[in-house]
C-alpha cells in the first residue's frame, strides 16, 4: 500500500467511525423527538438512511482509491447477493410500495435492509483495532445513559424530561419503542460489557465494566422481555464454556481483585439482588418462564396451542409455515408478513405485522434462499471467530482480547433473543455494526475465501 492509499485509509475510517458515532447517537435522539414532540415519525429511518448513504459513499471511495479493502471477498460478496435477492423479492412482492419503504411504524423494507448491509460492510472494513474498541466504548456509554434513563422511566425519576409510554405495565422501554426492544438492546450490552469486565487488563477498568454489566443486567431484567432473558441465558452459557476452555490463559486468581474473585462476589450479590427485585417489583419473571415451558411442551408435543401460547408466538409461528410453499422462492416481500399472513388467517386480538421470530419473518417474507445466506453470514462468522480465539491464544496475542469475546458474546445472545423477538430499527442496525466488526477481525487474511 503506498502512502497516498495508507492516508486515504485513515482518513475513510476515521470518517467511518465518526459516522458509526452518530448512528448511536441519532436513532435513540430522533425516538425521543418522536415521544416529546408527538410528531417527526420519520426521523429514526431517515437518519439512517443519511448515515448509510454517507457510509456507502465513504466505503465506495475508500475502496475505488485503494485505502480500504476487504480481508475476504466472501463477505462482500455474499452482501451482493443478499441484495439483489431482496430486489428480486421487492419486485415480485404482493405489495412493492410497502416492500421499498417497509410497513408504517417499522419501515424495513428493501432501503433499510440495504442500509442496514452498508452498516455492516462499513464496519467489517474498518481494520484498526484501536477504532473498533474506541467505537464500543462509546457504545457502551451511551447504553449506560440510555439503562438510567430506563430505570429514571420504571421509579418515575424526572418524569418532565423522561417519557414513559410503559408506566402502566411497570416496564423498562428506554427510548427502543417498547420494552421488548429494549431487552434486545440490553442483550447487546450485558454481551460486550461481560467480556469487557473479566478480561480487561487493569483492576480500575474491571471494576468499572462490572459496574456497567450490573446496571446492564438490572436494565434488562426491568424489561420484563422474555426473549432477552433467553438471549442473556445463552449468552451465560457461552460465556462460562469460554471460561473454562480458556482457564489456564487468565490464570490471575492469586490477584486481590482478579476477575474470578471479582465474578464470584457479583454472583452472589447479582443473585441475592435478583431474588429481591423479584419480590420488591411484584415482576412475573417466574410464573412467565413455568407457562412458557408449558407452552413449548404442547408446542413439541402437538397438544393444544391457543392465541396466547409462547406470548402469542406459536400459534403465529406454527400458521406461518404452511405458508413457506407459496413464498419459499422469493417470499411474499420485505415487511409484508402481516399482508401475507392475515391473507389466510383471521385477525385475532391483534395484527402481526411481524413473524415475533426473525427467521420465519425472513422465510416468509424474502424466501429460503435469503435466509440460508442469513445463516451462512453468522455460521461462517461465528466459525471464523472461533479459529481466530485459537490463532489468538497460541500466539498469545490477548491485547485485544476482551473486545472481540464481547463482540462474539453479544452476536450470540442477539441470534438467540431474535427466535422470539423481530428486527426493529431501534436496534438492529447496531447488531448488523457488532456483526460487522467481529467479521471484519474474524475474517483474516489466511481465510480460503480471500
Amino acid at each position: 500500500m503506498s502512502d497516498l492509499q495508507r492516508y486515504i485509509s485513515n482518513i475513510c475510517q476515521h470518517f467511518i467511525f465518526i459516522l458509526l458515532i452518530g448512528l448511536m447517537l441519532f436513532i435513540p435522539a430522533s425516538h425521543y423527538l418522536i415521544l416529546a414532540a408527538g410528531n417527526h415519525y420519520n426521523a429514526i429511518q431517515n437518519s439512517i438512511y443519511v448515515i448509510s448513504l454517507l457510509l456507502f459513499i465513504t466505503m465506495i471511495f475508500g475502496v475505488v482509491l485503494g485505502g480500504l479493502r476487504f480481508n475476504a471477498k466472501f463477505i462482500p460478496v455474499l452482501i451482493c447477493l443478499m441484495t439483489v435477492l431482496a430486489i428480486l423479492s421487492t419486485i415480485r412482492s404482493i405489495n412493492p410500495n410497502t416492500s421499498i419503504w417497509g410497513t408504517n411504524g417499522r419501515f424495513e423494507g428493501l432501503f433499510m435492509l440495504l442500509s442496514y448491509y452498508t452498516i455492516f460492510l462499513s464496519s467489517a472494513i474498518l481494520n484498526d483495532d484501536k477504532l473498533r474498541l474506541n467505537l464500543i466504548r462509546i457504545f457502551l456509554f451511551i447504553g449506560v445513559v440510555h439503562s438510567l434513563y430506563g430505570l429514571c422511566q420504571r421509579f418515575d425519576l424526572f418524569e418532565n424530561i423522561v417519557i414513559d409510554r410503559y408506566a402502566s405495565y411497570h416496564a423498562i422501554s428506554g427510548v427502543a419503542g417498547n420494552p421488548n426492544f429494549m431487552g434486545t438492546y440490553t442483550v447487546l450490552l450485558c454481551g460486550l460489557a461481560s467480556a469487557f469486565f473479566y478480561f480487561s487488563k487493569t483492576i480500575k477498568e474491571r471494576i468499572i465494566y462490572l459496574i456497567c454489566l450490573i446496571l446492564f443486567l438490572l436494565t434488562m431484567i426491568l424489561t420484563d422481555a422474555m426473549s432477552a432473558l433467553f438471549g442473556t441465558c445463552i449468552m451465560i452459557i457461552v460465556f462460562f464454556v469460554y471460561l473454562f476452555l480458556t482457564r489456564k490463559q487468565y490464570s490471575n486468581y492469586s490477584e486481590p481483585f482478579s476477575s474470578f474473585k471479582l465474578l464470584l462476589v457479583a454472583m452472589v450479590i447479582g443473585i441475592f439482588g435478583l431474588f429481591s427485585l423479584l419480590l420488591l417489583t411484584d415482576n412475573n419473571y417466574i410464573e412467565q418462564i413455568i407457562v412458557m415451558f408449558e407452552d413449548l411442551k404442547n408446542l413439541l408435543t402437538g397438544g393444544e396451542i391457543t392465541v396466547e401460547s409462547g406470548a402469542r408466538r406459536f400459534l403465529v409461528w406454527k400458521e406461518s409455515l404452511t405458508l413457506v410453499p407459496t413464498y419459499w422462492l422469493s417470499g411474499s416481500g420485505p415487511d409484508t408478513f402481516g399482508e401475507a399472513y392475515h391473507a389466510v388467517f383471521p385477525v385475532r386480538d391483534e395484527f402481526f405485522n411481524k413473524a415475533h421470530n426473525e427467521y420465519i419473518q425472513i422465510l416468509i417474507t424474502q424466501g429460503i434462499p435469503v435466509l440460508l445466506c442469513y445463516l451462512t453470514l453468522y455460521f461462517y462468522t461465528i466459525k471464523k471467530s472461533i479459529n481466530e480465539f485459537k490463532r489468538m491464544y497460541l500466539k498469545k496475542d490477548l491485547k485485544f482480547d476482551y473486545l472481540y469475546i464481547g463482540l462474539f458474546i453479544a452476536v450470540i445472545g442477539y441470534l438467540f433473543q431474535a427466535i422470539f423477538n423481530i428486527s426493529v430499527i431501534d436496534v438492529a442496525p447496531f447488531f448488523w455494526m457488532i456483526l460487522g466488526l467481529l467479521s471484519g477481525w474474524a475474517w483474516n487474511k489466511s481465510s480460503r475465501f480471500v
